[in-house]
């Protein structure tokens, strides 16, 4: 039996639009701060010296102070966890005692940073240990104290980060004649490292 023909001025049902699909969007890459890293150092230290007796202060003129670090950090969200150690060389001495010298200065740092992406806020603590020489007594001794100070680290690349930093550092330690130094040094030092 033949098929009844379709009905002139039918309505046929519109086809529906399909279900739109959002597009995926990719996420930019965050920066990451974990690992090892290792670097160097440059920039200049100032800042006082009392000898206790007689209790006399003299003044450290701002002079070069250059040298190398190495470190780890752990990422955990924002926030950042790690320790440094650093060596280096401060050209500087007493005003009044210009023939004076520290031989080095060694540090060992906590640091606790904020990451925003590949830029790091920072703050840190530490010990510090300095060797000092007189070559005019002569004479030679350790120093002993702290450090404190805040910075900024930037990631240019994956691999490669700069930065600047305030350190702060109180050393005491005693001569063989028995006369205590108690040295402030304050420092602005630019920084550029190697991440692993």
């Amino acid at each position: 039996m033949a098929a009844a023909p379709a009905l002139a001025g039918s309505v046929v049902a519109p086809t529906p639009d399909p279900t739109p699909v959002a597009p995926i969007q990719v996420q930019a890459p965050v920066y990451d701060w974990t690992g090892p890293y290792a670097g160097v150092y440059g920039g200049g230290l100032w800042g006082e010296q009392t000898a206790t007796p007689p209790g006399a202060t003299d003044t450290f003129d701002f002079a070069t102070s250059y040298g190398g670090f190495a470190g780890y950090n752990v990422q955990s969200g924002s926030m950042v966890y790690g320790g440094e150690i650093a060596a280096g060389f401060y050209n500087g001495a007493p005003t009044g005692s210009p023939t004076d010298e520290f031989d080095y200065i060694g540090d060992a740092k906590l640091r606790l940073g904020y990451a925003m992406d590949n830029v790091l806020l920072y703050g840190f603590g530490g010990a510090s240990t300095a060797h000092y020489s007189d070559p005019g007594a002569p004479d030679d001794w350790q120093l002993w104290g702290a450090n404190f100070g805040a910075g900024v680290e930037f990631g240019v690349s994956e691999n490669v980060v700069i930065g600047g930093e305030y350190i702060g550092r109180y050393l005491t330690g005693e001569d063989s004649g028995g006369t205590s130094y108690d040295n402030w040094l304050h420092g602005a030092q630019a920084r550029i490292s190697i991440r692993f």
